[in-house]
C-alpha cells in the first residue's frame, strides 16, 4: 500500500516517480562534489550541511523557480487548481497563500528559508573523472553516496 505522500508525489511530479525508478532499477549512485577539507569535515561529522540560498554566488535556478510558481498561480489553471483544492480541503489554499506564496521575489519565503545541498546522479562509468565539470569549480573532488542514503 501507497504512502499519502507517494501518492502526492505520482500526481504532482510524475517525472521524479519515473526519475526515482530508473536510479533504482539501474543501480546508479549520487555525486556531491566538494572540496577536500569540507569533505574531510563531512566524513568525520557524518553529516551534510545545507547551504543557504541567498548565500549562493548564483540565484537563477531559484529565481527561475519563483517565477514559473508566480505564473502558475495567478493563470487560470492556477484559479482552477485553488478552487478544486479548496473544495475538498476548505480553507488550504488560503493558508498555503498566505505563508508560502508571495509575488515579491525579495520577500519570498523560499528564498528566505530555503536551503539546499546538490547532488548529481553518478554512474560507474564516471568513476574517474566525474559527470559535470562545471562542477569542478566547486571542489577538487566528490563524495558518491550510495542510493539507499
Amino acid at each position: 500500500m501507497k504512502s499519502d505522500y507517494s501518492k502526492l508525489i505520482e500526481i504532482f511530479c510524475p517525472d521524479r516517480m519515473d526519475k526515482q525508478n530508473e536510479i533504482i532499477n539501474q543501480n546508479r549512485r549520487f555525486a556531491y562534489y566538494t572540496s577536500a577539507n569540507t569533505a574531510k569535515k563531512i566524513i568525520e561529522s557524518e553529516e551534510i550541511w545545507l547551504r543557504d540560498t541567498r548565500v549562493m554566488n548564483d540565484f537563477s535556478e531559484i529565481s527561475y523557480g519563483l517565477r514559473l510558481k508566480d505564473e502558475a498561480f495567478s493563470s487560470d489553471i492556477g484559479e482552477q487548481f485553488t478552487k478544486a483544492i479548496d473544495k475538498i480541503f476548505p480553507g488550504t489554499m488560503e493558508e498555503i497563500m498566505k505563508n508560502y506564496v508571495t509575488f515579491d521575489p525579495i520577500e519570498s519565503p523560499f528564498r528566505n528559508k530555503a536551503y539546499l545541498a546538490c547532488l548529481s546522479v553518478h554512474d560507474d562509468s564516471e568513476d574517474q573523472n566525474g559527470r559535470l565539470s562545471m562542477w569542478r569549480a566547486y571542489g577538487d573532488i566528490a563524495l558518491i553516496v550510495k542510493k539507499e542514503f
